[in-house]
């Protein structure tokens, strides 16, 4: 029986080397793909995040239990082989920046390989971040707490450095009166402690910008440069 759908993959070997060991969407829920079989190709998908037990089994003898699994042919309609949009993370004391890096492997979506996480504050420490992590999930969903919530917690909790309150924006604390607003991976602007109402943005920013709009919906209603 022909797994491959002919719309993405000229053959089954096709549709294994892309996909295999990948993150895939089937439906509303993220998976991780494994591809098993020459002859008679067949796909498992495991739902994530992943719980501690699972994650175990899996680093200890490289593949799943069958209970945790899902066989699907690739031709159905519900799998979604594409690459997620990717941004910050968030875990308990820090966020970090996520994006795909650029491989010459013949690999299509995202793998443990081609993501490429980046600390944006010099006081993150924590667990490793990978497509496993339970923190990795929330992020692909866009599952965020709005901008007064992130503010609170760094202002108040010593333990948080930074923390993101949308995917493709996070606040830092690098000193003790000043926080650091990233885009992405690069910092555009900061708050200080005590106008926590105003951000600076240094360089000109227009007023008619998707940026700025999109900065003052998130709950920065006064921008100063």
């Amino acid at each position: 029986m022909t797994l491959h759908n002919p719309l993405l993959f000229e053959s089954d070997q096709e549709m294994s080397q892309k996909t295999n060991q990948t993150l895939v969407k089937y439906k509303d829920s993220f998976m991780y793909c494994e591809c098993f079989g020459s002859q008679n190709l067949h796909v498992n998908l495991t739902k994530l995040p992943l719980s501690q037990s699972r994650k175990r089994y899996y680093y200890n003898y490289g593949h799943f239990e069958s209970k945790d699994t899902k066989v699907l042919h690739s031709s159905n309609v519900d799998l979604d082989f594409n690459t997620p949009e990717l941004g910050f993370i968030n875990t308990e004391h820090h966020t970090v920046y996520a994006s795909r890096r650029a491989s010459r492997q013949y690999q299509q979506g995202l793998s443990h390989h081609t993501l490429h996480i980046r600390h944006i504050s010099p006081y993150n420490t924590g667990d490793r971040i990978d497509l496993f992590h339970k923190s990795f999930i929330p992020m692909l969903i866009n599952t965020y707490h709005p901008l007064d919530h992130t503010l609170h917690s760094l202002t108040n909790n010593p333990d948080v450095y930074s923390q993101a309150f949308h995917k493709r924006y996070a606040l830092t604390r690098e000193k003790l009166d000043m926080y650091f607003l990233y885009m992405c991976s690069t910092p555009i602007g900061y708050i200080q402690q005590n106008k926590l109402n105003t951000l600076i943005i240094p360089h000109k920013l227009n007023q008619s910008t998707h940026q700025y709009k999109q900065l003052q919906d998130l709950g920065f209603h006064r921008i100063t440069g």
